[in-house]
């Protein structure tokens, strides 16, 4: 017996050993953990959460626009132009990623941007503002013309004067922004062959942004890596306007490089480069870094634009294929080549960093690195952006020509028009996830071995300190005497084998309870801080596992007790029935709440009998049926009130949908919708029940394309809020209408999550549905909060993820 503590201490000390190895093996890889965990948390995928924050951002944006106005247009060229800038004009934004496809053959996804853009009224300008710039117009004619020969210049120049085009024009601030304005000269252009007009669209107006709002085009089609191939960060540039390379440029200026803006190297050092490919320049842009500071309790390395990012290749030789010719002035970058050749140069705002003469050409400009400056403040270990601040002046160029009067005797210069800037700064809620995430990887390696090596030695104390080690050696474990009756009976050895286990048990209480646990709970530290890490940066609080909504079935038109029967007897999940107000089979009296579609007035099951029928089937089934109601008058929703109440007492718990279509919807729907305001004031009286609000719909058939309005959502968030709803709520959307409204159906969840809102996509047979549009509105939503209401055939086509599918929130 004493030879055995000796060999138990040994033991012990192989164990703290091997504590010890792993508390150093923790501390010297724990940053290339966390690194491992932090980049498959941001993966885009469709069930993300980076994905859901990615495709509909909530980040409040607002893009202000400052014009020069141009006080003394008509004294030009003799004089010097005077600008005084006004604004900002500022717009609220709203952006959405949509049409996105998904390519796991190499780890990328294609989608295009869809932005919307609504004055603010904590504008500095209004949008009646008079505001007098260049012709811009005028200008780009001339450029376009500027190598052609005499007769060319001399055709245009008989064109501006005709149509009575002066150097300046005079418009409303909302004309030069989104509204646009008329020209003559836009309808000659639209006459011209593509070989005059640079291949640019044939337009009916002009505004600096006329045409982008709620376009998809703006930005073009982006495809980008989505992060899930190891190495690989998502959202770095692979393909633009389905295009590897940029067309514009030659050489190394062609590459297409990058992040898009929104992901960025782990581990930045004061001395990194930040490349962003920005599609409204046609080009990447690299970020230089300009110091370092701290935002709300986070450190950050900035990378700002510098006087060489868009030097003329005197100081920076890289910048040599970007001049398309030959290289003007620094500071300023031609993007004439992707905007159809109008006369377009890009720099930082009052020419900031640019040659001292452009400056000198005009007035009124005050260039400060402080107001005009374009930054980044990154946190260098996660890579996350905490103040972004984009800024960029627009610039016409101009120069003399000969044969056009209006242009003969001009000087070559830049003429400043406006520049825009977009500020956001990460909000206190995700400041506090990053604080959390931050911390992990500055102590959780230095923890998790400090905590398994005091656990080490805590191991060692209970062994040479305490007296257990010996007596879990004490347990009678010698062959049974009487070999012959174990054989006799095979009980004996049972028997034996319990009563071991049970001294076992007694004799290693303190053990197991003590130097096992510590075992134990060293790795589960170390555990706990790597779930920490891989999770804290996305949730806040307790994991949320999230349903496959899609997997939902349901069995449709349940008027009858015949139905009734089979649906109760089937695998569905869900039974959808009309109500009306009308009489049972051969009855007469007072109409009463029936089970029938219109224009059906007669049945032969009354809705209190068929919720009693739900009822009694799910008191003896565990699998329950929920009952989705669709009321097809307010009088039958009225009417019904009663019974409802029945069943939507809270010991009642099996799901209860009220729907109705309560407002006209797409294609000029002519069916009318239930009373809305009633509705929700009765729906109200059923907290329990989830309100399935839609709208009247005229599609199938002939009718092929339609989608749901800005209007008709604002209608229902209107309706919503002026109406004071606050219990579930699902809206009905038709899937062809659907598949083409994905940025305003966003704009709805996301308004409305709070009311843990979802959407039910549904079809008709015959409907024309685009799936893969259906399917990626679907996977942008997310699983969880998307039902699926569709014939079989085309949930077959959809292809979404199997019943089993959960999303991690």
């Amino acid at each position: 017996m004493r030879g055995r503590t000796p060999r138990c201490r040994r033991a012990v000390t192989a164990v703290a050993a091997l504590f010890t190895v792993a508390a150093l093996v923790t501390a010297f890889t724990w940053n290339a953990i966390f690194e491992a965990a932090l980049s498959s948390q941001i993966a885009l995928t469709p069930t993300s959460r980076s994905y859901r924050e990615w495709v509909a951002p909530t980040v409040p944006l607002y893009f202000d626009v400052y014009l020069f106005n141009w006080t003394n247009a008509a004294n030009f060229p003799e004089e010097a132009p005077n600008l005084v800038q006004l604004g900002p004009y500022r717009f609220r934004e709203t952006r959405s990623h949509v049409n996105v496809t998904w390519h796991p053959n190499n780890a990328s996804m294609g989608y295009r941007t869809q932005r919307s853009w609504h004055f603010d009224p904590s504008s500095k300008g209004s949008l009646q503002d008079n505001v007098t710039i260049i012709n811009v117009i005028a200008a780009s004619a001339v450029y376009r013309l500027r190598d052609a020969g005499f007769l060319s210049q001399k055709a245009l120049a008989m064109a501006l004067a005709m149509y009575n085009h002066r150097f300046s024009v005079s418009k409303l601030a909302g004309e030069l922004l989104f509204d646009g304005y008329n020209d003559e000269l836009l309808d000659w252009a639209r006459l011209l062959p593509a070989s005059l007009t640079g291949g640019a669209p044939p337009v009916d107006k002009f505004g600096f942004f006329y045409g982008r709002n709620n376009s998809v085009d703006t930005d073009g089609y982006v495809e980008t890596s989505t992060g899930t191939e190891s190495g690989i960060l998502p959202g770095q540039i692979r393909r633009w306007n389905y295009q590897d390379h940029l067309p514009f440029y030659e050489g190394e200026c062609s590459k297409l490089e990058g992040s898009v803006g929104e992901f960025f190297p782990h581990n930045l050092t004061e001395r990194s480069e930040l490349a962003i490919f920005m599609p409204d320049l046609c080009r990447t842009v690299y970020l230089q870094p300009v110091g370092s500071g701290e935002h709300g309790g986070l450190p950050y390395h900035k990378y700002a634009l510098s006087d060489t990012s868009f030097d003329n290749s005197t100081t920076n030789i890289r910048n040599t294929c970007y001049c398309n010719g030959e290289c003007g002035f620094s500071g300023v970058m031609n993007v004439s080549a992707c905007r159809y050749g109008s006369p377009s140069f890009i720099s930082l705002p009052h020419f900031l960093y640019g040659d001292p003469q452009l400056r000198e050409l005009v007035h009124g400009l005050d260039p400060d690195p402080e107001k005009h400056s374009f930054y980044f403040a990154v946190e260098p270990k996660l890579g996350i952006p905490l103040d972004v601040t984009a800024r960029f002046q627009l610039n016409i160029y101009i120069e003399p020509t000969p044969y056009i009067t209006l242009f003969e005797k001009i000087p070559k210069m830049m003429f400043p028009v406006l520049w825009v800037e977009q500020s956001v700064k990460v909000e206190e809620k995700i400041l506090q996830e990053l604080r959390t995430v931050r911390a992990i990887l500055d102590w959780g390696g230095t923890v998790s071995a400090f905590a398994a090596l005091v656990l080490a030695g805590l191991t060692i104390l209970s062994c040479y300190f305490k007296p257990h080690c010996a007596k879990a050696d004490k347990v009678n474990l010698e062959k049974p005497k009487d070999e012959a009756e174990v054989k006799l009976n095979p009980m004996y050895t049972l028997k034996k084998k319990q009563l071991i286990k049970q001294k076992l048990l007694q004799n290693h209480w303190y053990k197991i309870t003590r130097n096992d646990t510590l075992a134990w709970t060293a790795g589960t530290m170390i555990g706990l801080l790597l779930t920490l890490a891989a999770a804290a940066a996305f949730t806040n609080g307790e994991e949320e596992i999230m349903k496959n909504l899609t997997t939902v079935t349901w069995a449709h038109a349940v008027n009858n007790k015949t139905y009734l029967e089979a649906a109760l007897a089937s695998e569905v999940s869900m039974l959808e029935a009309d109500i009306v107000l009308g009489h049972i089979n051969g009855k007469e009296g007072p109409p009463t709440p029936i089970m029938a579609h219109p224009p059906a007035t007669t049945s032969d099951l009354t809705l209190g009998d068929f919720l009693n029928s739900v009822l009694q089937y799910n008191n003896v089934n565990s699998k329950q049926k929920g009952v989705k109601l669709d009321f097809k008058s307010i009088e039958a929703f009225e009417k019904s009130q009663d019974h409802i109440a029945q069943f939507s007492k809270p010991e009642i718990t099996f799901p209860l949908w009220l729907n109705a279509d309560i407002l006209p919807g797409p294609v000029d729907a002519k069916t009318k919708p239930v009373d809305p305001v009633k509705f929700l004031k009765l729906g109200a009286n059923h907290p329990r029940a989830v309100l399935s609000i839609g709208w009247t719909t005229n599609y199938g058939g002939n009718i092929t394309e339609g989608e749901y309005s800005r209007e008709q959502i604002g209608s229902m968030l209107r309706l919503v809020n002026e109406n004071h709803v606050n219990q579930t709520v699902t809206f009905p959307v038709r899937a062809g209408l659907a598949s083409n409204s994905q940025p305003v159906l966003l704009d709805l969840l996301r308004e409305t999550s709070s009311l843990n809102s979802s959407m039910t996509v549904w079809s008709s047979e015959g409907d024309a549905v685009e799936v893969d549009r259906v399917r990626a509105l679907i996977l942008t939503v997310g699983l969880e909060r998307t039902y699926l209401d569709v014939p079989p055939e085309l949930a077959t086509r959809l292809h979404l993820p199997p019943a089993d599918t959960k999303t991690k929130n």
